[in-house]
C-alpha cells in the first residue's frame, strides 16, 4: 500500500523564502500535487503571514501548523526553548496527522533529535534531511557527536 501521509517537520520558519524553508515548500508542493496528504510542522515566526507567496496556504492542499518554538540563537541557550518545548508539540502533531512518513528537515537545530527521540514511541519509517553543506555542521553547533549520530542511527535509511 502507497504510503499517503506525509508529515514535514521543519526546525525554522516557513516566513524565510530560502534555505531549508524553501526546499520544504518545494518538496511539499510535489507531493501534494501527486495526491499525497501533507503537513508542515514549522518553527513559529512573527512574522508568519499565510499571504507570503511562497508560504503555501492550507487551501493548497498543504496543511501548515506553524506552533514549534523558535530557536533563538546559534548558542546552547539558544536551543533550550525548543529542546525543552517542542516534545509536547511533535507528539501532538503525529497523533493528530496520523503520518505514514515523517520527513525532517535539519537546518541545524535540537528539533530533528527532538524528532527521532519522540519518534522511538510511533515508529514511523523517517527521512532525515541533511539541508546543511555537511553532516557535521549539526555537530558544530553545540559540539556533540553524539547528537548526529543518534538521528543518522534512527532513520530509516542512509
Amino acid at each position: 500500500m502507497l504510503n499517503r501521509n506525509i508529515l514535514f517537520i521543519l526546525p525554522i520558519s516557513l516566513s524565510s523564502a530560502k534555505g531549508a524553508s524553501s526546499t520544504c515548500i518545494r518538496q511539499a508542493r510535489a507531493l501534494a500535487d501527486q495526491g499525497y496528504q501533507v503537513t508542515i510542522l514549522a518553527a513559529r515566526s512573527k512574522s508568519h503571514s499565510k499571504s507570503n507567496g511562497n508560504v503555501p496556504s492550507n487551501s493548497s492542499g498543504i496543511k501548515i501548523i506553524d506552533a514549534l518554538p523558535a530557536r533563538t540563537g546559534r548558542s546552547l541557550l539558544g536551543h533550550l526553548r525548543p529542546l525543552l518545548f517542542s516534545w509536547k508539540t511533535i507528539a501532538s502533531a503525529i497523533r493528530e496527522e496520523k503520518p505514514d512518513v515523517l520527513h525532517v528537515h535539519n537546518p541545524t537545530d535540537v528539533i530533528p533529535l527532538i524528532s527521532s527521540l519522540v519518534n522511538r514511541v510511533f515508529k514511523i519509517p523517517y527521512i532525515f534531511h541533511i539541508n546543511d553543506p555537511v553532516p557535521e555542521s549539526i555537530v558544530s553547533i553545540i559540539g556533540l557527536r553524539a547528537v548526529k549520530k543518534i538521528i543518522l542511527s534512527k532513520a530509516s535509511r542512509i
